[in-house]
């Protein structure tokens, strides 16, 4: 399972720690408003079949 979050969107980063997702990566300038890049998060849940 897959999230990208916004770097500066602490509460749900905290929230998916919770459950046990995992930082994995950063996508730098991900999405640029009013001027400004903003940084996306990469995390992942392993899941077992």
């Amino acid at each position: 399972m897959l999230f990208l979050i916004y770097t500066e969107n602490f509460p749900a980063i905290n929230l998916y720690k919770k459950f046990d997702f995992e930082e994995v990566g950063i996508i730098r300038k991900y999405r640029k408003l009013d001027g400004q890049y903003f940084d996306c998060l990469v995390m992942a849940k392993f899941l077992q079949k």
